[in-house]
């Protein structure tokens, strides 16, 4: 592959070394214009129209593998802004032009479908001569994305709210929000055989919608299960019911009338900085949004994506009604299918971590109360996991 119908000066790679969509253009240039039986002249032409009036309207910093129809349509609209182009020429030459380097792309270097993005889907645009066109969202979160939500979660959990250790339950222990809501402190609890290593009961105790209030068991009857943790978000956990220890004197009488005897008999995610009250669903669902939107700057198409990949996704999270707990416990899904990828039961591991119905005939579910495998998914989980190299 060669570059040299591009001028020099446009770069072909992003800033951390992505290819961008001029690598694309640079590099799929001949094949594309074969299949497409394009004359020399119009060769030319083509060349002509990519070095002065294309790439000086593409975004260098933005990897091909990252292009949304947003982005699709804002260098539409840059071209025709910039540049003296009629929308006849426009419709007729430019758009294939960018349209025909993302579709070879596709072709060439992308899975119809991979663990971070979603497949990729056609849409139309009439108005601006876009007849098919591909576009995906990401489903799972950046480094740059897992960096701020390790900050923003699990560095000092001591003083966030609630809410927020709402949002690290679904992301680190990939739970549903109902069933991060429902949690009590004696949820949380030591191995017998691996005194330091954690383990989490999930799905006992769910809220109700919309309520904050408890029912007994989770939404399938696969939902009820121990998971072992990861040993920073077991560090964030302990470290705040260590706090809460030291802000309340136990036996605490709340202002109902309620004693509890000790920091375990309250819920893990209270009601902002309440510790006896418990926050429910809704509350962590809205929190979320608020720090997707202002500390990941995630925006509202990708959100919009997000809900639209949500109900394709069948395999996993169909049961999902919030985009922001879809993309927390996909993301968690995406770091334990690495994990368990290389082991023999890899499948089951996940579909049982994650309260799925488990496909493989040789299991059954009392089969990971035994700590034996819980042990062996914890250190594999541990091995990979990216919060770890952060």
């Amino acid at each position: 592959m060669n570059s040299i119908i591009l001028d020099n000066k446009f770069k072909l790679y992003t800033p951390d070394n992505s290819p961008n969509l001029m690598w694309a253009i640079a590099n799929g240039f001949e094949e594309i214009n074969d299949k497409n039986g394009v004359n020399e002249s119009n060769r030319l032409l083509y060349v002509s129209d990519y070095n002065n009036t294309i790439c000086p309207a593409i975004r260098p910093g933005l990897a091909i593998a990252d292009y949304t129809e947003a982005d699709i349509r804002d260098l539409f609209s840059r071209i025709v802004s910039l540049f003296p182009i009629s929308e006849a020429t426009f419709n007729s030459r430019h758009r294939h032009l960018i349209l025909d380097p993302l579709e070879w792309f596709n072709e060439h270097y992308v899975n119809s479908e991979d663990r971070d993005w979603g497949a990729f889907y056609k849409f139309d645009d009439k108005g601006l001569g876009l007849d098919v066109a591909l576009s995906r969202v990401r489903r799972t979160f950046t480094d740059r994305e897992a960096l701020i939500l390790k900050h923003e979660l699990l560095d000092d959990m001591s003083h966030i709210s609630g809410e927020y250790v709402g949002i690290a339950i679904c992301e680190y222990a990939a739970a549903r929000l109902n069933e991060s809501a429902g949690l009590y402190y004696n949820d949380i609890y030591p191995m017998l055989t691996h005194t330091k290593e954690y383990l989490m009961r999930l799905g006992v105790n769910t809220t109700k919608l919309h309520k904050n209030e408890l029912k007994l068991s989770g939404k399938t009857l696969n939902a009820p299960r121990i998971i072992p943790i990861l040993d920073i978000l077991r560090d964030s956990l302990i470290k705040r019911m260590n706090y809460i220890e030291s802000k309340m004197q136990f036996p605490y009488s709340d202002a109902t009338g309620h004693i509890y005897s000790s920091v375990l008999e309250l819920p893990v995610v209270c009601r902002e900085d309440d510790f006896t009250r418990r926050s429910g669903a809704d509350n962590i669902s809205d929190a979320a949004r608020e720090l997707f939107k202002d500390k990941l700057q995630i925006n509202e198409n990708r959100m919009s994506g997000i809900s639209e990949l949500m109900f394709r996704d069948s395999e996993l999270f169909a049961e999902e009604k919030d985009p922001t707990c879809y993309t927390c416990r996909r993301d968690c899904a995406t770091e334990l299918s690495i994990a368990f990828e290389e082991e023999r039961y890899g499948l089951a591991y996940l579909q049982y971590y994650i309260g799925h119905q488990i496909e493989d005939k040789r299991f059954r579910r009392n089969d990971f109360t035994d700590e034996y495998y819980l042990h062996k998914m914890k250190k594999l989980i541990e091995k990979s996991h990216r919060v770890n190299r952060l």
